[in-house]
């Protein structure tokens, strides 16, 4: 789909679903093989014991969530294709703008959703409207509980631990005595692990989506989207509708003609050259050095005025690529490595392959 921007509508896809096969089948390997183990008569069984049973607890440890992915959102007849899921139609939406960027809650059937970080307020209206979503409608997913994952984690690794103890003391070292050592605790622990990892997939909470303290208990990239969205609807109920991207925030202009606005990343790009070069339009209006070091060093400017200002002083003023870089958050590093390369195409090329630019914290 096309924005009105004229650019291919791109988003970072965060599934709320982990993925829990791996944990399963490792799980099951392990405790199955230390069944059979027991009943073997080989003069090896015993360090075959202690690996399988750090399989089984190592199964505890395999479940999460995928990581996130560029997507091309497209049209098919049962909804929106974006990555490896499908937005059905009439899908419950939520906005919620960021620092830079905008996030987008969908929510469909029983509890299940994504969210999707989008370079702006334009893109992110335009994938609701793509997938006929209803902002109407309160977005509520089904989440795991992210402590009792954890402690499910804890309990799996100790029990590892301990099956590889078992295996180089009784089955390397051929140190009978470390039997109960290792093999009771390493067994309570991995039935303990293998309790909680099946009770982390059937008790889940029912989060509503922009509700307070709905980011409770959660943690990663969907725990900052859910405070996010919290705090914008708070915000907007308090100071009435977000402005646009690009509100006058008092940013000087010879400086504000950097912001990137609704445009490819190419197009950004030049107009960037440009403004620097003092081109075509925008005599007399060129940021000096001093403007962009310390538009650089502004942890609170806006993010893509600070690569902007990378950029111009890499490319025009000659500034060390590693100086300036430093003064870029961890996040916006690795944008910055991007943006002042000297070839424009592959900069562009390089910044859409790596996604939108997206920062959860509110402006």
């Amino acid at each position: 789909m096309e924005v009105n921007s004229g650019h291919r509508l791109r988003a970072r896809l965060h599934l709320t679903k982990e993925n829990t096969l791996r944990g399963w089948a490792v799980g099951a390997f392990g405790g199955l093989g230390l069944l059979a183990c027991v009943y073997s008569s080989s003069e090896i069984r015993y360090l075959f014991v202690g690996l399988t049973l750090a399989l089984w607890g190592g199964g505890g440890m395999l479940a999460w969530r995928p990581r996130a992915q560029i997507v091309l959102p497209t049209l098919t007849d049962a909804g929106v294709q974006v990555g490896t899921i499908v937005v059905p139609w009439g899908a419950a939406a939520q906005i919620a703008k960021g620092r830079r960027g905008a996030s987008v809650a969908f929510g469909w059937g029983d509890g299940e959703g994504a969210f999707f970080e989008v370079a702006g307020m334009e893109d992110a209206r335009a994938l609701v409207a793509m997938a006929g979503a209803d902002e109407g409608r309160a977005v509520a997913l089904r989440l795991r509980f992210d402590k009792l994952r954890g402690l499910t984690a804890v309990l799996g690794g100790v029990a590892a631990m301990c099956g590889l103890g078992y295996a180089v003391a009784v089955g390397i070292l051929g140190d009978s005595g470390s039997k109960g050592t290792f093999g009771l605790p390493g067994l309570v622990f991995a039935i303990a692990a293998t309790f909680l990892y099946l009770i982390a997939q059937l008790a889940r909470q029912t989060v509503v989506v922009g509700a307070p303290a709905s980011a409770d208990g959660v943690a990663g990239a969907i725990g900052r989207h859910l405070d996010l969205h919290a705090k914008d609807a708070g915000h907007r109920a308090t100071r009435g509708p977000a402005h646009g991207d690009d509100a006058n925030d008092g940013t000087p202009p010879r400086v504000r003609i950097m912001l990137r606005e609704n445009e490819p990343t190419r197009a950004w790009l030049a107009r960037i050259d440009g403004a620097a070069d003092g081109g075509e339009g925008y005599r007399g209006l060129a940021p000096s050095r001093e403007d962009l070091d310390a538009v650089l060093s502004d942890v609170v400017a806006r993010p893509d005025l600070r690569l902007a200002a990378a950029r111009v002083l890499v490319r025009r003023h000659g500034a060390g690529r590693d100086q300036v870089l430093a003064k870029l958050d961890s996040q916006l590093s690795t944008y910055g490595r991007l943006v002042v390369d000297d070839d424009l195409d592959r900069a562009a090329d390089d910044m859409d392959r790596l996604g939108p630019i997206f920062m959860a914290s509110l402006r």
